[in-house]
């Protein structure tokens, strides 16, 4: 699995590979530009002379009807749209070679110098679809021999410009350069800056996007500033002046003009939070119709885009005017208040707009002063602070998250500990029962329980930790394993499910499947449990069919096929797709009554993935669902099951228990502040002949390791303090100590991930988690105490049983057989317990049957364990006490959740609620509640003991 290190690290290459990209798409697009540029450049630099003078001399305008008109640039004449226009007047006498005349050209131009035709501008030129639709500075090639010439201007415009006549240059090429640089470089510099700014935007705010997978309105800023920003410089008298180009960046502009209106509506649609996205998306649509006609229009040569940029600008009008309006909506509403920077911004850039139109429509001759860039610039400071609130309230979402992550896994923590506990108990009682049961009828029933106990625990290990589950942190092991048996217990549980809803099942199996195969067993059983529980669940009436197949892949391989079908509700066609994800459930409004978490399908599709396999599915709604799953399997027998898996199915041989290991001369220590627990170790370990000593608290055991060498040491991590991290901690520091390298294992309800590589950092050298699994324990301790000889181990195991025996027909056995007949007909087990110990059904509240069914009806052992609830809850109500008159909170928790850990011992469900309560009032700061309620919760814990000592008194 990918490390958080590696996860951030493969963002950010691929953030950095996209800022790559888009570097490289600029470097291409400006040098594509750059070989256009020079490709229409006319007028080559062959002089670096600065020589650039003001044409002033008398011009004479030459009427159609023969009249004429004297005037000095600038002047605007009197024409009309579409009217042929004739200039005449006479160059100067400094003329010189290499020298240019600069003029300012519309769409349809020539210049004449002494009658001969020097350059034109032709709009009607078929070289690109469509007509020129954009003035250019036009230069004139001179010499010195044009000194005094004539010069005549013949023009045709059909807009507004016709009669338009600006000022004209001449001069060398670098100095009318530099006239045009003076005049127009604020303008020039500030698009570019703006547009260098904009790519700036959208690469910060991709960045941001892919790294934490929000879309800033950051992003759509940046793509309106530069369109803006690429339109100012493609409208720049400079740009035009050194290309040329009446076509490209002629239609550039007008597209860009056009694509303005629609790349805000965009950003304010993201700033509004999609409030008025039905309003933004019909002015798209018609930004767009107006876009494709308009283009249609110029390029079928039927109308220009010059002739339609007043709809083009009444278009981007319209938007200011509506985005203006749901601003002042947003005001009423109370929203405006979230994004008031841009709308301040808004509204500098509006004014500048409007300025902006009013001058290019209204005023003839270059504008000369950039009016949209000083209210774009003011329009991007604004966004910029508004970018960093939402910058701001993507950090306080992101701190929040963490903490919600850190909450789940304290919760987690804590559930984990909460659930494990009465588990422990109910696996731990049932263990003895298989140890010491004589009888094969309840064999059989304690063989269920273990199975369907260590099923239900791994379930709830997912659901407890479901991060373990989403980060794919779970193992998947292979061993071998009995295909009989794993069939034998899959059949059962199908036959027990579908016995409980009145259902119909069909079993079939290929009988040729190989016997022993080596695989993930467990895993497996979980995949086909889900399935089946799955199937009965959603299944009201009709038949359950099990089915397990298998293909071979090659000598050494199977594929381990099952198919679990039902005549259930079946799933809706466009639900499948999201079946598998966790927490899911199909239909929930109608199927809000059938019990579970979601999570069963999503762990069905995790652990198949993970064992490399395959998941099918198919449904028809209201008729029922067909779940396939293949795994490949290694083959260690090629022997077939044959029909003997049947005879599994029914019974249970379950194996006399021996212990792992027997080592009277190993010393144990148990540290533990809850004495139910240590009376569970103590019964686990019986049989091993271990000499263990049992502690409460962790101060005790560090004294009792100062002086005293033992082999395995046992520690709770949840004492009051010294808990175990530091009790251990404190062992190991004590240089005169005895125990300084023995080896630690934890004891935990802690089983979240990462647990065990916590605990061994701190310094232990293993790690059980709870609820405690008798052979784990065997197991992990028999690794450091080591084992004695195999016939010695036989010898003691025999000897011990003879003995235990004894004890047990002397006492426990004794005193209930007295009392019926339990051979014959007579009450069993738990109802002879209820009669001789009536008083616990007057406490209201205990699950007496709980806990006498779990206790297997060991009457010595429900004693034993009664007594120490009694003495552990005063002396933890002392201490509880006595750290809220200290003020001391944490180990008040510590307290209470001691007296809550006894409670579930007991199964005393008000007591274990109450003191939960208090547990977490304390790790909470609630202390009010604590003041409040104190008093109400000590009266009751003692309450409850003093009919405890009752019910004992009775016995």
């Amino acid at each position: 699995m990918m490390s958080i290190n590696e996860s951030k690290q493969k963002k950010f290459i691929e953030v950095f590979r996209i800022f790559s990209i888009l570097f490289w798409c600029a470097v291409v697009a400006f040098a594509i530009f750059g070989v256009l540029a020079m490709t229409v450049w006319k007028v080559p630099i062959t002089s670096m002379q600065a020589v650039s003078k003001t044409l002033d001399t008398e011009w004479t305008w030459e009427r159609e009807d023969g009249t004429s008109e004297k005037f000095y640039l600038p002047y605007e004449l009197d024409s009309k749209k579409g009217e042929s226009i004739d200039i005449y007047t006479t160059l100067p006498d400094d003329i010189d070679d290499n020298m240019y005349l600069l003029i300012w050209a519309g769409r349809n131009c020539k210049v004449y110098v002494n009658d001969e035709l020097r350059a034109s501008i032709d709009s009607g030129m078929k070289k690109y679809p469509g007509k020129s639709v954009k003035g250019i500075w036009l230069t004139v090639g001179l010499s010195a021999v044009d000194k005094g010439a004539s010069l005549h201007i013949s023009k045709v415009e059909s807009g507004v410009y016709n009669g338009n006549n600006n000022v004209m240059y001449y001069g060398t090429f670098y100095g009318l350069f530099r006239t045009l640089w003076g005049k127009y470089r604020l303008s020039f510099c500030m698009a570019v800056v703006l547009l260098v700014i904009a790519m700036f935007i959208i690469i910060v705010g991709a960045m941001i996007y892919k790294a934490y997978n929000n879309k800033l309105s950051m992003l759509y800023f940046g793509y309106a500033i530069f369109v803006t920003a690429a339109w100012l410089v493609v409208d720049s008298d400079i740009l035009q002046f050194i290309t040329g180009n009446i076509f490209i960046d002629g239609v550039t502009g007008y597209f860009l003009c056009m694509l303005m209106p629609y790349v805000f509506v965009r950003y304010m649609n993201k700033i509004q939070n999609d409030r008025y996205v039905v309003v933004y998306s019909i002015l798209s649509i018609v930004q767009f119709a107006c876009m494709i006609l308009f283009s249609f229009l110029h390029f079928t040569d039927i109308n220009c885009f010059t002739n339609t940029q007043f709809y083009i600008n009444l278009m981007m009008i319209i938007t200011i005017f509506v985005i203006m309006a749901l601003v002042i909506r947003d005001k009423m509403l109370g929203y405006m208040h979230e994004y008031r920077f841009i709308v301040i911004g808004i509204c500098g850039l509006a004014i500048a707009s409007v300025a902006e139109v009013l001058c290019v429509n209204l005023i003839n001759g270059r504008i000369d002063g950039p009016i949209l860039s000083i209210g774009l610039y003011f329009l991007t400071i604004m966004s910029l602070a508004y970018t960093m609130q939402e910058l701001k309230e993507i950090e306080r979402e992101r701190m929040h998250a963490v903490n919600e992550s850190t909450f789940k896994t304290n919760f987690l923590a804590n559930m984990s500990h909460e659930i494990r506990t009465p588990i422990n108990s109910i696996l731990g009682m049932n263990e003895m029962i298989l140890r010491e049961n004589q009888d094969g009828s309840i064999a059989e029933y304690a063989t269920n329980i273990e199975k369907s106990g260590k099923l239900l625990l791994n379930l709830i290990n997912d659901i407890l930790d479901i991060t373990k589950i989403e980060s794919g942190n779970t193992i998947i092991t292979a061993e071998c394993y009995n295909v009989s048996a794993m069939l034998g217990n899959m059949t059962g549980l199908l036959l027990e499910r579908a016995k409980n809803k009145n259902l119909k099942t069909d079993v079939d199996v290929n009988i040729n499947i190989p016997a022993v195969l080596e695989g993930d067993e467990i895993n497996i059983s979980r995949v086909v449990y889900n399935l089946i529980t799955n199937a009965v669940k959603y299944t009201r009436k009709g038949t359950v069919t099990f089915k397990c197949d298998f293909e071979r892949v090659d000598d050494n391989t199977v594929n381990l096929i099952f198919e679990v079908r039902d005549t259930g509700i079946g799933i809706k066609s466009e639900s499948i797709s999201k079946l598998f994800d966790a927490f899911y459930r199909t239909d929930a409004r109608k199927n809000r009554n059938i019990e579970g978490t979601g999570l069963g399908l999503a762990i069905v599709k995790n652990l198949v993935e993970l064992m490399h396999g395959a998941l099918d599915v198919e449904s028809e709604y209201g008729v029922g669902s067909t779940f396939r799953v293949l795994i490949p399997q290694k083959i260690v027998s090629i022997e077939a099951i044959g029909e003997k898996w049947l005879r599994l199915e029914t019974t249970i041989d379950h194996p006399k228990y021996k212990p792992l290991f027997v080592a009277p001369n190993a010393k144990v220590l148990a540290v533990d502040d809850n004495q139910s627990n240590l009376l569970i170790i103590k019964q686990f370990l019986k049989r091993t002949r271990v000499k263990l000593e049992m502690l409460d608290n962790g101060n005790d055991a560090i004294e009792k390791c100062r002086n005293e060498k033992y082999d395995v040491i046992l520690l709770d991590h949840m004492m009051p303090t010294p808990d175990g991290l530091e009790t251990l901690k404190a062992i190991r520091n004590d240089e005169s100590g005895l125990n300084r390298n023995t080896p630690a294992i934890i004891l935990t309800a802690n089983a979240i991930v990462g647990s065990r590589e916590r605990y061994i950092k701190e310094g232990f050298n293993d790690y059980i988690s709870k609820p405690i699994d008798a052979k784990m324990l065997e197991r992990v301790v028999g690794n450091y105490v080591g084992n004695e000889e195999a016939e010695d181990l036989e010898e003691n195991a025999a000897n011990f049983e003879k003995t235990e025996v004894m004890e047990d027909n002397a006492a426990d056995v004794a005193d209930v057989a007295n009392t019926a007949d339990l051979t014959e007909g007579g009450a069993d087990m738990v109802d002879v317990i209820r009669e001789n110990t009536l008083t616990l059904e007057t406490i209201e509240g205990l699950d007496y049957k709980q806990l006498y069914d779990n206790f297997a009806g060991d009457l010595d052992f429900v004693k034993e364990v009664i007594a120490t609830v009694i003495d552990e809850t005063r002396k933890k109500l002392t201490t509880l006490k006595q750290a809220y008159d200290n003020k001391d909170y944490k180990l008040y928790a510590v307290e209470a959740h001691g007296i809550k850990g006894i409670m579930a011992s007991i199964y005393y469900n008000p007591l274990f609620v109450h003191a939960k309560e208090h547990e977490f009032a304390a790790k909470e700061g609630r202390y009010d509640y604590i003041d409040k309620d104190l008093s109400e919760f000590s009266k009751q814990c003692y309450d409850f003991v003093s009919l405890l000592e009752e019910v004992m008194n009775n016995q």
